[in-house]
């Protein structure tokens, strides 16, 4: 099954128009895109093909083969530039890539477990970006029951906390020294959700060493990072699952069905929180510049409408709307007393911002949905003579 036409169809289904079950077998079956169940395969067709497919154990095994090949940990985690290493090593990587993403002085993952001596429920540490943590982490962390501690708290209530030193005091901040967190003047909790899990998996914590009083824009992007870390890490919990299972000579069909209607509906998730992040980002890059506050969004439903009109494919039509989203992503990393200067830029601040598209680009790599965005973001600036 071909990458891109799989995630197409990703899309179109988190933008609230799911398929029926029938149209979901011959996805499957016949290797193609859902456009083409839509326009050129018979409702009759689809239920012979829904029927063979799923009374058939080595084609549902077929099918989880494939999604395992598709969407294994270097296409899932790595779309934030996660490197492919295990362990800890994996993790850091992450929390160095958030922490420049967010521009923030430090970030931190960590994960809900259980402790062996007395099965106390811990958010123990799992990745930084603070250089020096021994990979002896597993005790770095907070105790869950201490809902005095900040990050407890954010666990708790279920949603993304933002919180600034007030005379120079964070309020119910309880720094690890292993982390450097009395630096911290302005922190930012997100709380990692998995699946239909009734409780977090983890947190995440962005901090700043400066007071900063951060913008909804700013929170935004921070809970989508969250959201598709969390999705990520579900959909990887889902694909080894699905592992052992088509290794069993005698599978349960029914085990299997109910396998990949879960990968599915995680699918679903992971390329409707994609989207979410991309539209985050674009909006805290605009939310920098109160000049150009919504530009993102406009260029991209502008382009999107002369591509529909164009005529040209689903997938066409996506990369010229994400590219118009993100067209100015560069500029994330250009000063914000220039991008708002109203007196004349000098040739330094001028050279800095015809400069923003390679920085876009060089953000845009660490994301490897958005690998196929990245000649319309390198080449927007260019004129036909190539200068």
């Amino acid at each position: 099954m071909e990458d891109g036409k799989l995630m197409d169809t990703t899309v179109k289904h988190s933008q609230g128009q799911p398929p029926g079950d029938d149209s979901f077998e011959a996805i499957f079956a016949l290797n193609m895109g859902d456009f083409i169940a839509e326009h050129f395969i018979s409702d009759d067709l689809l239920t012979k093909i829904s029927q063979s497919v799923s009374q058939d154990p080595d084609k549902l095994k077929s099918q989880l083969e494939e999604l395992i090949q598709i969407y294994s940990l270097d296409k899932t985690l790595s779309l934030l530039g996660f490197s492919s290493n295990q362990g800890f090593v994996l993790y850091d990587s992450i929390a160095v890539s958030l922490a420049e993403m967010l521009q923030m002085d430090a970030c931190h993952i960590f994960q809900t477990i259980s402790k062996e001596d007395n099965k106390a429920q811990f958010l123990s540490l799992t990745g930084t970006s603070t250089p020096g943590v021994p990979p002896e982490r597993w005790n770095i962390g907070y105790d869950l029951s201490d809902e005095s501690q900040l990050v407890v708290q954010g666990y708790h209530e279920g949603y993304p906390m933002a919180v600034m030193a007030e005379d120079g005091t964070l309020p119910q901040w309880k720094p690890l020294p292993q982390l450097n967190q009395e630096k911290a003047c302005s922190v930012i909790t997100v709380p990692l959700e998995e699946g239909q899990s009734l409780s977090p998996i983890g947190m995440m914590v962005f901090e700043s060493y400066q007071p900063v009083d951060y913008a909804q824009e700013t929170i935004d992007l921070a809970e989508a990072t969250a959201k598709v870390f969390a999705s990520s890490l579900h959909l990887q919990k889902l694909l080894d699952k699905a592992q052992s299972l088509v290794k069993q000579d005698n599978a349960d069909i029914g085990d299997l069905r109910n396998l990949r209607a879960q990968l599915t509906e995680a699918i679903g998730d992971l390329g409707r929180y994609q989207q979410f992040f991309v539209e985050s980002l674009a909006y805290a890059v605009d939310a920098r510049n109160d000049f150009t506050l919504g530009h993102s969004q406009g260029v991209a439903q502008i382009a999107k409408s002369i591509a529909e009109g164009m005529a040209l494919n689903e997938k066409t039509i996506d990369l010229v709307y994400y590219a118009g989203l993100l067209g100015a992503l560069g500029k994330i990393h250009v000063p914000q007393e220039i991008l708002t200067k109203e007196e004349a830029l000098t040739q330094a601040e001028r050279e800095s911002l015809k400069n923003s598209p390679n920085m876009g680009v060089g953000i845009l790599m660490k994301m490897n949905f958005l690998a196929e965005v990245i000649p319309y973001i390198d080449y927007q600036k260019e004129r036909w003579d190539g200068k």
